[in-house]
């Protein structure tokens, strides 16, 4: 399985989050965090974003599963969801363009 959402984003903290650095983590903190964010998405307060459009994301995980990234079922269409034709680049410019202010330097300059 190829891991498609290498990167994500911590809204609180602004902190761009390589997933490998994540999914190589130990088998319980790995579950721990998943939790997290399923709590999250519940509250509709997800501080986990995909890097590239902005929708929260979930972590699957399981004991037979690979653990990766992924949108949720009914979130919009992204450039890594669905098979586009985008080029590196065109997804680094979406990446970039897409990686605004933290909500810590908002509350910061404020």
């Amino acid at each position: 399985m190829k891991i498609t959402i290498e990167y994500i984003i911590n809204l609180e903290s602004g902190e761009l989050i390589n997933t490998e650095n994540i999914l190589n983590m130990d088998r319980n903190k790995i579950f721990k965090l998943r939790r997290e964010l399923e709590i999250g998405i519940q509250n509709k307060k997800s501080n986990y974003v995909c890097s590239i459009c902005h929708n929260p994301v979930k972590l699957r995980a399981g004991l037979q599963r690979i653990v990766h990234f992924a949108h949720l079922k009914d979130s919009p269409d992204c450039p890594i969801k669905t098979d586009t034709n985008y080029t590196k680049e065109e997804l680094l410019r979406i990446w970039y363009h897409g990686t605004k202010e933290s909500l810590k330097h908002i509350k910061m300059k404020k």
